[in-house]
């Protein structure tokens, strides 16, 4: 291809003797060749538009230090240490013009910064440097020493890659400051991997695959688009990965993404399961350009908290069932009988504290239970007291589509116990509360569903149909069957609401604790 063309940018004087003697011996005058290189098919996203193949090089941004930890550097630079130098088009090669700042003295330096400039100030090329994810797409990454010998023109091989907006870090250079300018038309995506095994978040080794007629189709756009994986410091750190796109027009493109694994990454995926698809046009991606981060940003196989979902319904990249969690259910590769719950690490199909080794429960027995609700109780009897209550008006909780059973056309929320403060993240789910109304809405009935090794010492029950709450906030004071371990109570519906319900249990246990 065109963009995989060798360009000699020469920085030169007026000879192109590789060894021509000067009268100044003391002194002597740098200068470069730059070639421009290819990435391999690991980083092929590079373009013809992004390589800005017809692209006319001004100038060149320099940094040349005395010493290899670039710490001191030569005269004539900017606040950056950075020199700039003239170029001009010698029969198709690109020269330097003149520069009294590389008249150098004969001594050892260390080129630590290249980047190439258009006349409109914008990124046309870079040097990668050492440390970067680009650094093994160069024979001989930055720093490099130059050996200036007096008497001599030297010439100084440099490599340089097309610069790619969004993939900075990519390049090395520990404050990558360039002039940033947009690829003409790019889509660029990160992802975030929860770990079941560890039950924390990692930035995500991907590839990305895009036709243009369907998804496994036969005009194949992009294939094996990987993105990279570097450590910064003691962390691993995984790029932004931006595909190159033609214009769109009114067509639309399928995207499949699928979550790698990598040396420096301790998650195990599971390429087979783990990936997500999406469609976008044109208008995706010009609405991208504004976006603040300039990316799609997708947390895979992570759940949101209780009652606190990240999106309203379908919002999400990746997410087609619309529970605002981006995992195999979206794509029907989960394995057959596999319990899939994003956060949940002991195998038991419920996220709670028992997962992180976090609750705070007195000793697993003699807990105090909640039905999970958008009414805080402590606030509306100005109590410390936990505890929630539901009022069902069409809006809230109760209209969120995570806790209704649109196909049974009944509520499921969750019962959590040993959440003090109302703080979810402490709580250990109990079971679930079952609410259905009859079908000629004359009658609620409410099921407390206690999970596998739970028991409760008693339960309480408050109901009214005309959107009032207990006169006193004790369970022991509201509750309409007056106190058992009753598991489940049906009340008549006379009134014209909202409903307001409350649902308790104390003496909680569960034989795992």
């Amino acid at each position: 291809m065109a963009w995989f063309a060798l360009f000699a940018l020469v920085l030169t004087s007026c000879s192109k003797e590789e060894a021509d003697v000067i009268d100044h011996k003391e002194t002597v005058q740098l200068t470069f060749g730059a070639m421009l290189g290819a990435f391999n098919n690991y980083n092929k996203q590079a373009t013809p538009v992004e390589c800005r193949e017809n692209a006319i090089p001004a100038y060149v941004m320099v940094g040349i230090s005395t010493d290899e930890e670039g710490t001191a550097y030569i005269d004539g630079g900017n606040a950056e240490n950075l020199i700039e130098i003239g170029l001009t088009n010698n029969n198709g090669s690109w020269e330097t013009t003149y520069s009294a700042d590389l008249e150098l003295p004969e001594d050892t330096y260390y080129l630590q910064h290249f980047a190439v400039y258009n006349t409109n100030d914008q990124v046309l090329w870079v040097a990668p440097r050492e440390g970067g994810a680009f650094a093994s797409e160069v024979s001989d990454a930055l720093p490099q020493a130059i050996e200036l010998i007096g008497g001599t023109k030297p010439y100084i091989a440099v490599e340089v890659l097309c610069f790619i907006p969004r993939e900075e870090e990519a390049y090395g250079y520990p404050f990558f400051d360039f002039e940033v300018v947009e690829v003409e038309n790019s889509y660029c995506i990160f992802v975030n991997y929860c770990d079941d095994a560890t039950g924390r978040e990692y930035p995500a080794h991907f590839s990305v695959e895009v036709w243009s007629d369907a998804f496994d189709g036969t005009e194949v756009v992009l294939s094996n688009n990987i993105n990279t994986v570097t450590m910064q410091g003691n962390n691993p750190a995984a790029s932004v990965l931006c595909l190159a796109l033609p214009d769109l027009g009114d067509d639309t493109y399928y995207a499949r993404v699928t979550v790698l694994n990598h040396n420096l990454l301790p998650y195990i995926s599971d390429p087979d399961a783990d990936y997500f698809e999406f469609t976008f046009t044109q208008a995706d991606i010009e609405a991208q350009t504004l976006a603040v981060p300039a990316y799609e940003h997708v947390r895979f196989n992570c759940a949101p908290p209780y009652g606190e979902p990240t999106c309203e319904p379908g919002t999400v990249l990746g997410d087609t069932n619309g529970d605002c969690i981006v995992d195999c259910r979206d794509t029907d590769s989960c394995e057959p009988d596999e319990c899939v719950v994003p956060g949940d690490t002991n195998g038991d199909c419920i996220v709670d504290c028992r997962d992180t080794n976090t609750c705070e429960s007195q000793g697993g027995c003699g807990d105090t239970a909640y039905m999970y609700g958008d009414y805080i109780l402590s606030e509306h009897y100005n109590s410390n007291n936990w505890g929630w209550g539901l009022l069902i008006d069409g809006v809230g909780v109760d209209a969120d589509e995570e806790f209704y059973d649109e196909e049974n056309e009944r509520w499921i929320l969750p019962f959590l116990a040993g959440a003090g403060q109302n703080n979810t993240s402490k709580a250990w789910r109990a079971g679930d509360v079952i609410i259905e109304l009859d079908d000629d809405g004359e009658q609620i009935h409410v099921t407390i569903d206690l999970y596998d090794g739970v028991t409760v010492g008693d339960t309480h029950f408050w109901f009214n149909d005309d959107n009032e709450w207990p006169e006193k906030r004790a369970p022991g004071q509201f509750d309409l069957h007056k106190g058992s371990d009753l598991l489940n109570y049906s009340f008549p519906v006379d009134g014209e609401g909202p409903y307001t319900l409350i649902v308790h249990a104390g003496q909680v246990c569960h034989e795992d604790f």
